[in-house]
C-alpha cells in the first residue's frame, strides 16, 4: 500500500487551463467588442446616409447632394471594411487561444490515462501479492 502511494504522489495533473491573453492582444475583449461594434454601427449608418443622399440627389436633380452622398456612402463602405478587419483578426486571435487551450487540455488528458493505466497496475499488483 505504501508503495503505490508513493507511486501515485509523484505524478500531478495541473488541470486548471491558462487563459491568459495572448502577447499581440494588447485591448481587454470587451473594449475590442465596443470598438468593432461601434465601428459596424457607424459604417452602416454612413453608408444609408449616403445611399439616402443619393436617391435624394436623384430625385431633385442636386449635384451637391449626389457628392455629399457618394463620399458619405465611401466612408462607410470604408468603415464597414475596417469594422470586419478587426472582427476577422479578433476571430483569428480567439481560435488561436482555443486551439492552444485544447492541446492543453489534451495533454492533462493523455497524462491522466497514463496515471489511471499505472494505479490499475499497482492495483493488479497488490490483489496479488
Amino acid at each position: 500500500m505504501g508503495r503505490s502511494g508513493t507511486l501515485l504522489a509523484t505524478r500531478s495533473i495541473d488541470l486548471s487551463v491558462a487563459a491568459e491573453a495572448p502577447p499581440w492582444d494588447s485591448a481587454p475583449a470587451s473594449q475590442m467588442a465596443w470598438g468593432v461594434t461601434l465601428l459596424l454601427a457607424a459604417g452602416l449608418a454612413m453608408l444609408l446616409a449616403g445611399v439616402g443622399s443619393l436617391a435624394w440627389s436623384i430625385r431633385l436633380a442636386d449635384a451637391r447632394a449626389a457628392h455629399w452622398g457618394l463620399t458619405a456612402g465611401l466612408a462607410g463602405v470604408g468603415l464597414l471594411t475596417v469594422a470586419i478587419a478587426r472582427l476577422t483578426a479578433r476571430v483569428w486571435r480567439n481560435s488561436r487561444r482555443l486551439t492552444a487551450q485544447l492541446e492543453g487540455v489534451t495533454e492533462q488528458l493523455e497524462a491522466m490515462r497514463g496515471i489511471a493505466a499505472t494505479s490499475a497496475l499497482v492495483r493488479a499488483a497488490t490483489r496479488r501479492a
